[in-house]
């Protein structure tokens, strides 16, 4: 009996740290250097890192569709 409840509370210790090192990420950190890039969703970001966290902030993916600003149609 007292192996049975060992085991379980030791499964669920594992799961609960799996489960955190999923979730936890470290913040993004940007500089405030304009260099601008046009992300695939057709915004101007001020640079890449910037892009980035935003992407993660929408979590949605933007990547980067080439540097400048994006073209306005």
């Amino acid at each position: 009996m007292k192996l049975a409840i060992l085991v379980c509370v030791s499964v669920v210790f594992y799961l609960t740290m799996v489960e955190a090192e999923a979730t936890d990420e470290s913040p993004i950190v940007c500089t405030r250097e304009y260099k601008p890039v046009c992300g695939d969703d057709g915004i101007t970001y001020s640079n890449e890192c910037m892009l980035r966290w935003e992407s993660n902030a929408k979590e949605v993916v933007v990547n980067v569709k080439h540097e400048g600003k994006c073209e306005s149609s």
